[in-house]
């Protein structure tokens, strides 16, 4: 592609039946000079949290076994995935407000699932921050192994020729 700004890319795709529905935010780039560097601004890149499921103490005792089995599934299921999405740079980075940075190239996402699923604790903590990626609490994501995301809604990233 000749112009990074003219890009918007779905970061999550609807796998329902196929189809893809364009998310409210895709991630979009904006880019400037900035003095002899240029700056690259990612946008979209945090999930936006959705609205938080009131439980009632009536199915609690349902949605405790329910979740039980739901992640004993998802063990099964996602064993061996791992996914990223990063932004490599055309020069020498400068400086990213992301801390997840190595040479020129900034992770805005990487999920490593056996990681993890390796840690009880982790795991069910990843499952409950929700299950549709568009709407995840990144807050409720911090420090799981095996997990990087951003916690800001932009990545700015300096680089240089």
């Amino acid at each position: 592609f000749k112009d990074v700004t003219k890009l918007k890319i779905e970061a999550t795709p609807d796998a329902a039946g196929g189809e893809s529905k364009p998310t409210k935010e895709p991630l979009t780039f904006r880019l400037e000079k900035k003095g002899g560097a240029n700056v690259l601004t990612v946008a979209g890149v945090t999930p936006k949290p959705g609205p938080k499921k009131e439980e009632t103490p009536e199915n609690a005792e349902m949605a405790a076994k329910m979740q039980a089995q739901a992640m004993a599934m998802m063990k099964v299921m996602m064993q061996g995935l791992k996914m990223s999405s990063t932004v490599e740079v055309d020069g020498r980075l400068v400086k990213s407000s992301s801390p997840h940075v190595a040479g020129s190239r900034v992770t805005l996402l990487r999920i490593d699932f056996d990681e993890i699923a390796a840690d009880e604790a982790s795991f069910k903590r990843f499952a409950s921050a929700g299950d549709d990626p568009k709407s995840m609490d990144a807050s409720a994501l911090k420090g799981i192994k095996g997990l990087q995301v951003s916690s800001e809604p932009e990545v700015v990233i300096e680089f240089t020729k």
